[in-house]
């Protein structure tokens, strides 16, 4: 009977001892979940790539857009979905975003050449780097907007430029000559200035007078 008794007791106590230890490892469980949580995002936070300048100066940055918490902002591959002379608006990721610009911002096509607003169109792709206007409008006021445009495209508008370009030059050439007697050289083609059309005067209706029969 105490073998009986004895045996009952010991297994009551091993069975509290299973609870109790049941029980501590429940809470090591509970307070060890929070730390598994950030040793995750340790992995997803080494996955977080952030396209570098060498990336926007090849023109091969891929789609993000990052504030940081000193306000500086990073938009880059963004599509244009609209300008004006105080900036335009970018798509990325879904987001609509309001870029600023003033007589500081620079344009630039990678290395190629300068670039401007007025050369913007919606479509076009970008890259912007400057900083967020304040807190609360979500406008990113752009410090530099480098123009992701391809290369048939910027040889068609170098050459519209360049075209004016001489077009001026041979212009002043050409009324330099002029003041002083002189025409162009022949291999020259001359700018031809479309003076305005004359008036043309209406032509009178002659009258007729009809005499009354005698």
């Amino acid at each position: 009977m105490k073998k009986i008794i004895l045996i009952a007791v010991l297994g009551f106590l091993v069975f509290s001892v299973s609870l109790v230890l049941a029980e501590e490892d429940d809470d090591k469980t509970k307070t060890s979940k929070p730390q598994e949580v950030f040793d995750q995002l340790k992995n997803w936070e080494k996955n977080l790539r952030i396209p570098d300048l060498s990336e926007i100066e090849k023109g091969s940055s891929l789609k993000s857009f990052l504030v940081s918490s000193s306000g500086n902002a990073k938009i880059t591959d963004a599509e244009v979905i609209s300008a004006n002379d105080a900036g335009f608006s970018v798509k990325v990721w879904g987001l609509t975003v309001k870029v600023a610009v003033d007589s500081e911002t620079r344009f630039l096509i990678g290395k190629l050449r300068d670039w401007s607003l007025a050369e913007l169109r919606a479509g076009d792709r970008v890259d912007v780097l400057g900083e967020m206007q304040n807190e609360t409008d979500g406008i990113v006021k752009a410090k530099v907007v480098n123009g992701k445009i391809s290369a048939p495209r910027i040889q068609d508008e170098e050459v519209v430029r360049l075209r004016t370009v001489v077009q001026g030059l041979v212009k002043q050439l050409q009324e330099a000559l002029r003041k002083l007697g002189k025409q162009l050289p022949p291999e020259i083609s001359p700018i031809l200035e479309l003076s305005p059309s004359p008036a043309v005067s209406p032509t009178p209706t002659p009258s007729v007078s009809v005499q009354p029969s005698p």
